[in-house]
C-alpha cells in the first residue's frame, strides 16, 4: 500500500526545516529568512492551507493571476516576481508589498510616476542577471549601478535589495556568492539606502543560498509538489 502524499501543512514545516539546519550551519538566525510561497497555477485550497499553516508571502510570476488570488487573501503580504511589463503597473500599485523583478530604468519610472500621484511609495527590488543569459530578465551585472544611481532619486520608489535567477544546469552556489558580493558593495555604496534584501534560491538550492547571505527565498515545488519547467521563478 503506497503513502499517503505530503500535505502542504506537512510540507511547510519540511521546509521550515531545511532553513532552520542551512541557517544554523550558516551560523545565522532562521527568522533573518523569510520564505516567499511561489503560488503560479497553485489552486486556492492548497494556498489558504500554506497561509493557515503560518506562511505569510506569496508570491505570483504573472499580474493577472497576482489580481484574482489577491482577491481571496488580502492579508497576505504579495510579491511580484515575474518579469513586469510597465503597462501592467497601475494593476499593481497599492496591492503588493514588494515588486522583485525592477530591471529597467523605464519600468522604474512608472513604478515612480504612478506612486508619486497617489502619495505612496512602492518597495521593490532590483533584478540582476547575474549568468547575463540573453533570454532571461534583468539588469547586467555591470550595468547595476547606474540603475541604482537612478531609481534612488525616485521618491516613489523604495529600493530594498537585490534579486536573481542564477543560470539552470550549473551549480548555483557560485552564481549565489556573486551575488552576496554585489549585495555587500551596493551597501559600501549607498550606506543610507538599507539595501539589506537578497532574494535568491528556490526549492533545490535555496540551503546554498542561504549559506550566501540570502535573506529570501522563492519556494514553489517543495510547499506545493512538482512544477512545471516552465514555472520559472522558484524550484
Amino acid at each position: 500500500m503506497s503513502a499517503a502524499p505530503e500535505t502542504v501543512t506537512q510540507r511547510v514545516a519540511s521546509v521550515r526545516e531545511r532553513v532552520s539546519r542551512a541557517a544554523a550551519a550558516a551560523g545565522r538566525d532562521p527568522g533573518d529568512i523569510e520564505i516567499i510561497a511561489v503560488t503560479k497555477n497553485v489552486a486556492i485550497p492548497a494556498m489558504r492551507e500554506a497561509a493557515t499553516a503560518g506562511l505569510a508571502a506569496f508570491g505570483e510570476n504573472r499580474v493577472q493571476e497576482f489580481m484574482v488570488k489577491a482577491d481571496f487573501f488580502p492579508k497576505i503580504n504579495w510579491h511580484i516576481i515575474g518579469h513586469l511589463q510597465s503597462n501592467k503597473v497601475k494593476y499593481i500599485i497599492g496591492r503588493c508589498a514588494l515588486v522583485q523583478s525592477v530591471d529597467r530604468e523605464s519600468l522604474a519610472a512608472e513604478i515612480d510616476r504612478r506612486c508619486r500621484a497617489q502619495s505612496m511609495t512602492q518597495p521593490v527590488l532590483v533584478e540582476v542577471n547575474i549568468g547575463r543569459e540573453p533570454q532571461k530578465s534583468g539588469v547586467a551585472p555591470e550595468a547595476l549601478w547606474a540603475l541604482l544611481d537612478s531609481m534612488l532619486e525616485m521618491p516613489g520608489v523604495s529600493v530594498r535589495g537585490l534579486m536573481a535567477i542564477p543560470p539552470l544546469g550549473e551549480s548555483a552556489r557560485p552564481w549565489f556568492a556573486r551575488m552576496r558580493r554585489l549585495i555587500d558593495e551596493a551597501e559600501r555604496r549607498y550606506p543610507r539606502a538599507g539595501l539589506t534584501t537578497l532574494s535568491m534560491g528556490m526549492s533545490a538550492d535555496f540551503e546554498q543560498a542561504i549559506a550566501e547571505g540570502a535573506t529570501m527565498i522563492r519556494v514553489g515545488s517543495a510547499l506545493f509538489g512538482p512544477r512545471s519547467p516552465q514555472a520559472g521563478r522558484e524550484g
